[in-house]
């Protein structure tokens, strides 16, 4: 027999802890850990593009004032060989 342990919520939820193992319980029973491994793996994924869009906002409201790019150029380096892949 599998053994499931359940960390105990912090915001005086302790009366919800039966319920979340009941319900757990059942899931594992029918469809196994793999289930819900990919079911947070999912939300993990979601939340990591969430995040990404939210940093990508946050830098083009940062550079739109200045109407100047994300990036600036130190120095351009060319040389003879790139000069003749170029034509």
């Amino acid at each position: 027999m599998l053994k499931y342990s359940i960390v105990v919520p912090f915001n005086n939820e302790e009366e919800n802890v039966t319920e979340l193992y009941d319900r757990l319980k059942v899931v594992m029973e029918e469809h196994g850990p793999l289930l819900v491994f990919a079911a947070v793996l999912i939300v993990a994924g979601v939340q990591l593009v969430a995040l990404g869009l939210l940093g990508e906002l946050q830098v083009r409201h940062f550079h739109e004032p200045s109407k100047r790019a994300p990036y600036a150029v130190d120095r351009v380096l060319r040389s003879s060989h790139s000069e003749s892949l170029a034509d």
